[in-house]
């Protein structure tokens, strides 16, 4: 919304054109923009100095995402903190303190167990376990991830995150290998990089098309 102004050379947007075509392979494209719209009513859904969503941010995509599987989210509150810089911040050299929203969610759930493993690049593959939890679901996606796998963990009895540029290690092709019928694959690219949605998607077909 504060971008500079730039000329339209056309109204079918980057956004639109990806989700019709991968609308065509049967997949649902979820574009939570109106959401995240109306959610600054209520707080910060991206940080002041850094290119992210806010965790506030995240869970808005996360319900949606929720719902999308017939789903409904449990209780949550946004909450204020504070922050200084991010990688805005890094770009220009500067660095302030600035507020943010963060999400609260199902506070009564503790007793996740968590692992991660070290790939390449940062990159990590990511587990929950949540014994009263429904479900398994499998993320992968850029950075845009890690505030929404948290939400994610609250929910599912399982929960497999990996950062889609590993797809050719070995440890992602055997996670999408691991899919079942009745487990749910959250493919995330937010805006910025969504033009490796269709990419990212071909490549998971043809893991478990082989």
């Amino acid at each position: 919304e504060n971008m500079p102004k730039m000329p339209v050379y056309t109204e079918y947007k980057r956004c639109q054109q990806i989700r019709d075509e991968v609308n065509k392979a049967g997949i649902n494209y979820i574009y939570p923009i109106e959401e995240l719209k109306a959610a600054k009513n209520e707080g910060f859904t991206y940080l002041a100095e850094d290119t992210h969503w806010t965790s506030m941010g995240a869970f808005v995509a996360y319900k949606k995402f929720y719902e999308s599987i017939g789903k409904q989210a449990g209780e949550y509150q946004y909450l204020d903190g504070k922050r200084v810089g991010g990688d805005l911040a890094e770009f220009i050299g500067e660095k302030h303190e600035y507020s943010y929203s963060y999400c609260n969610y199902r506070p009564e759930i503790t007793n996740i167990s968590e692992t991660h493993v070290d790939l390449r690049k940062g990159e990590k593959y990511s587990t929950y376990i949540n014994p009263n939890g429904q479900g398994n679901c499998i993320i992968v996606g850029d950075s845009y991830r890690e505030s929404f796998k948290q939400f994610a963990a609250k929910d599912f009895a399982t929960v497999r995150s990996i950062h889609r540029d590993s797809y050719e290690l070995p440890e992602y092709i055997e996670l999408i290998k691991s899919l079942k019928a009745g487990d749910t694959l959250c493919l995330i690219d937010v805006e910025r990089m969504d033009y490796n949605t269709k990419d990212s998607a071909e490549r998971i077909t043809n893991i478990l098309t082989k």
